[in-house]
């Protein structure tokens, strides 16, 4: 499906279809990196669901979310393809819009005692920002071309005696 899209694309000339071929390839990767990013926090919860061994109908839901997580984590190159397509070859859009379209949210977080897949409230606000930082003063340069100290014998001496 990869080379099929990487050719069409190309117009048939194999030099260029096969940098974009490689291109779709690491492309459905990242898309695939991006869905398992988003669906972690639901999939850990409903495996502290499964581990707490809460009432039956809490269990039942926690297993169909696993399920669907997988059912999305394991879409034909296709699909992932297509959605590709559609947001312009952005891996993280792509994978976005499939989980929302899979879950109807941006993901499975804080849904799954309620039985329906989403977010639990309002979103976290985001960090503060870093704030700058002063630039390190430089210290002097000492180059090769400065004089060098003349050994007058007041110095230090080396572990064998001399003057170093």
């Amino acid at each position: 499906e990869i080379s099929r899209l990487a050719l069409e694309s190309a117009n048939w000339n194999p030099d260029v279809a096969f940098t974009l071929a490689e291109s779709h390839a690491l492309s459905l990767i990242q898309v695939r990196r991006e869905i398992a990013l988003l669906l972690q926090p639901g999939r850990s919860q409903a495996v502290a669901t499964l581990q707490a061994e809460e009432e039956p109908g809490e269990v039942a839901t926690a297993l169909s979310a696993l399920d669907s997580m997988n059912d999305l984590q394991n879409l034909p190159p296709s699909v992932l393809l297509a959605q590709l397509q559609d947001c312009d070859m952005n891996p993280m859009a792509a994978a976005r819009q499939l989980v929302a379209q899979q879950t109807g949210a941006d993901g499975y977080e804080g849904g799954l005692a309620s039985g329906k897949p989403g977010p639990s409230g309002p979103a976290p606000p985001p960090p503060p920002p870093v704030p700058p930082v002063p630039p390190r003063p430089r210290p002097e340069r000492v180059t090769r071309l400065s004089p060098r100290k003349k050994k007058d014998g007041t110095g230090r001496k080396g572990k064998d005696g001399k003057d170093c």
